[in-house]
């Protein structure tokens, strides 16, 4: 189920967001409703993966701070970084920013248009999987911008994207980061095991020679709640990571958005060979035995890095094979 997240349950979930106990007759007095109607939003917020705790005569709060998107606070590190300003919008909650943003794909240009969402009940990874975001526990957002060349020139975007984004967490001081082709984000932890650290997805919409009109997906793991979620795959959070106390979610997704925004102008007008160059070290494949899994068919290789286009590299049966983005899933072997 998911939860209708309405104007008193938005403006509960803000009152809450300091992580202080809140009495049922503040909160009611705060939000001009009763408290059984308090007792009523409280409810939902299990559906948002946020855990409420309750101490009798003191009141309730947040299991976790929630750190909420600041329109001002985003804008300002995106023109720090960028210089210009481009096209944001914040919503509570949605199925999916890329849906939301491929909807608009015949206005898009070459000005960014971004869509930020504290939580996403539909998003979509690759491959049609399903994305569920905890309430304010990502940094997830879509970018709606135009490119003049056909997709065919698009094919290194997803590789591109993941560099600029992990560049610019390594500036923000997350240590030991890497890219495992040909969408994910990953940490490896001292004894060199993977985990999940965010993800990308680009959809492009083109006519044969162009322009096309491309939406890029991302969702880097913030604070994830401790209990009650689960991902497919080993993940980590930036909370794991860093300091959170000393960072600021609207001003890293600020810096996020810029860096890919710049990335994309880039790619445009040099091409990818400067990203792909710089993806080499933080390939986590490059070396290692892997499983190529196309359709129902598999085989196992051994992975040689990625040519100029993006695709990755392979050596199987004798012979080095080039495996084109969308077509397989990799997983790294034992």
């Amino acid at each position: 189920m998911v939860a209708v997240l309405n104007a008193a349950l938005a403006q509960l979930i803000r009152v809450l967001a300091d992580g202080n106990y809140h009495s049922g007759e503040q909160l009611g007095v705060e939000l001009g409703v009763s408290r059984a109607a308090i007792w009523k939003q409280l409810k939902h917020l299990d559906e948002l993966q946020l855990e409420v705790q309750a101490l009798p005569g003191t009141g309730y709060r947040l299991s976790r701070c929630v750190d909420l998107y600041d329109a001002k606070k985003l804008a300002a590190a995106y023109h720090k970084r960028v210089g210009v300003d481009a096209s944001f919008e914040i919503v509570e909650t949605t199925g999916s920013t890329n849906s939301d943003l491929a909807g608009l794909a015949e206005r898009a240009s070459r000005t960014p248009q971004f869509l930020f969402a504290e939580h996403q009940h539909a998003g979509r990874g690759r491959r049609g999987r399903t994305w569920v975001t905890p309430y304010a526990g990502t940094i997830a957002f879509s970018m709606l911008r135009r490119f003049e060349c056909g997709a065919a020139e698009l094919g290194a975007l997803s590789l591109v994207t993941g560099v600029s984004l992990v560049d610019a967490l390594a500036d923000h001081g997350v240590p030991r980061l890497g890219l495992k082709w040909p969408n994910d984000l990953v940490h490896r932890n001292a004894r060199g095991e993977l985990r999940k650290l965010g993800g990308i997805l680009v959809e492009v919409r083109s006519e044969a020679e162009g322009p096309c009109a491309v939406v890029i997906g991302a969702g880097i793991n913030y604070a994830l709640p401790e209990a009650g979620f689960s991902i497919e795959q080993p993940w980590i959070d930036l909370r794991a990571l860093l300091d959170l106390s000393a960072q600021n979610r609207s001003q890293l997704a600020g810096d996020l958005a810029a860096a890919l925004a710049q990335a994309c102008d880039e790619f445009e007008a040099q091409g990818g060979a400067t990203y792909l160059e710089r993806w080499k070290k933080y390939d986590v494949l490059s070396g290692e035995r892997v499983n190529v899994q196309r359709g129902t068919d598999s085989f196992n290789a051994v992975a040689q890095g990625i040519d100029d286009r993006g695709a990755l590299l392979v050596q199987a049966d004798g012979a080095l094979r080039a495996v084109q983005s969308g077509e397989v899933s990799i997983r790294k072997q034992p």
